[in-house]
């Protein structure tokens, strides 16, 4: 079907025992070094008589938790586990809107949807039980900017590997030296660029000029836009075009366009509950301004960007947006992990969020609107909303100008970084490369690369269609 890859899933044999589990939640408590914002390996650093804070949702698998435990325990450590209730916030078809939903006015810095997704825990309340009980780690969330803990530090650290297909699964034996070096390549090839044009078959056509900042780097969330065009380039983002899409980060939801103009959302067209909150919220906002933010330069790029402590950077000239309104077109995130794959409870939809998953597959890319998030504390000041909402691409095609030349990132879902033959000789100390190269997992899309119609078999109702293909494609082979 137009030359996009057929679908593609796991057969996984699953884990009877905790025993079974334990040898990799002792390498996971071992491990040290190889520490980044969004690193599948976190340096948890854990001795003989550490005191350790783990928050766990309610969805987290139960022998994943226990192995983890036992583990710790090993070592000398106590671990103390708070569990947070993540029952889904609403049902299937309307969980995709609380991402817009979110967009209002929350007390301080606390956004409940953006705290769950990415700390699970609130920044004072872990501060707090930090204090009480004096713990020497923090494990809690899987995903975003480490939180600001400031004149605090007790470290914190992401778990990436919640549920049993996790553990169990591909995604935990992929390689942080083979990952790092993707990424590597993926951002070489963005920031060589002087033109990117983002195309999908589900009505994504969109382009701008990739200006020459230093933006930061991040792992297997490589940025092909600027996250602060219209601070740094007094708003002259030329980007225009329509993005769309049926997931975002919380779940699906209808087919929805959203056209861009001077890198900015101006009209969203379908969706649903979903769309009809983003015309909300766009009306709401068209007039505001964002406020002025300190320009900073750091060692790690342009702006501060949450990921170092204040004294890494220098202050500088303060600038304010130029243009009204707040859904910025600010983050187009590629991902870069081939192993990644559509959890069971995602695909019933439910999690709390549903679709952190596949944001972080090579070669999906998820659009985040809304303002950048290095401006969260003047948001905040301000009372102005600071989270985003998404749409995720799903057979994107990104493609580059470099010096009139054309450079393909994206080929119809594939990563072209994993034909890099450098990639492909690191990848050669680890096993072989045609399949740890090769997607785990690619969703089937009805008149995309399956038959069918696609917005009478899947975009008006992608629910019903993803579970259908969950019940038909077990990833259970037992």
């Amino acid at each position: 079907m137009l030359g996009y890859p057929g679908p593609r899933y796991p057969s996984l044999r699953r884990p009877k025992s905790v025993e079974e589990l334990m040898p990799r939640a002792r390498e996971l408590v071992s491990q040290v070094g190889q520490v980044d914002n969004m690193s599948i390996r976190q340096d948890y650093s854990i001795k003989a008589g550490d005191k350790i804070l783990w928050v766990v949702l309610s969805e987290y698998e139960p022998m994943v938790i226990e192995a983890m435990c036992r583990a710790i325990r090993e070592k000398g450590a106590r671990v103390d586990v708070f569990t947070l209730d993540s029952s889904p916030v609403a049902p299937p078809e309307e969980l995709a809107a609380h991402e817009a939903i979110a967009l209002g006015k929350e007390e301080g810095n606390y956004s409940y949807y953006y705290t769950v997704i990415c700390d699970l825990i609130g920044t004072n309340t872990a501060k707090a039980m930090a204090n009480l009980e004096k713990y020497s780690l923090i494990i809690s969330g899987s995903a975003g900017l480490y939180p600001a803990m400031s004149g605090f530090r007790c470290p914190w650290r992401r778990f990436n590997f919640t549920s049993l297909e996790d553990f169990a699964g591909p995604f935990f034996d992929s390689s942080p030296e083979l990952l790092n070096l993707i990424d590597k390549k993926v951002y070489a090839q963005v920031m060589s660029c002087d033109v990117l044009r983002l195309t999908d078959p589900e009505g994504t056509d969109v382009k701008w000029t990739n200006y020459k900042d230093k933006r930061r780097f991040v792992s297997d969330h490589i940025f092909a836009r600027s996250m602060d065009l219209d601070y740094l380039y007094s708003g002259k983002d030329d980007c225009a075009g329509v993005i769309a899409g049926t997931t975002n980060h919380m779940g699906a939801f209808p087919h929805l366009k959203a056209y861009l103009e001077g890198g900015q959302v101006v009209k969203v067209e379908g969706s649903g509950k979903y769309g009809d909150v983003w015309r909300e919220k766009i009306e709401e906002y068209k007039n505001v301004r964002l406020p002025y933010i300190s320009h900073q330069v750091t060692k790690y790029g342009a702006m501060a960007d949450g990921l170092h402590q204040p004294d890494d950077s220098t202050e500088g000239e303060r600038r304010q947006a130029v243009t009204p309104g707040v859904f910025l077109y600010y983050e187009c995130a590629i991902g870069t992990i081939p192993s990644i794959f559509r959890n069971i409870k995602e695909a019933r939809m439910e999690c709390y969020a549903n679709c952190l998953h596949e944001r972080r597959r090579s070669g999906v890319i998820h659009n985040g609107f809304g303002p950048p998030i290095t401006t969260q504390q003047e948001l905040i000041e301000a009372g102005l909303p600071w989270v985003h909402v998404h749409i995720h691409c799903l057979f994107p095609t990104l493609e580059g100008k470099v010096g009139g030349k054309t450079l393909t990132i994206i080929d119809k879902g594939h990563l072209t970084a994993l034909d890099d033959p450098e990639v492909r000789l690191l990848a050669k100390k680890y096993g072989n490369p045609d399949k740890l190269l090769t997607e785990t997992w690619i969703p089937a899309l009805p008149g995309i690369n399956v038959p069918g119609d696609y917005m009478k078999d899947y975009g008006r109702d992608p629910i019903s269609w993803n579970k259908k293909e969950a019940v038909e494609h077990p990833i259970w082979i037992d």
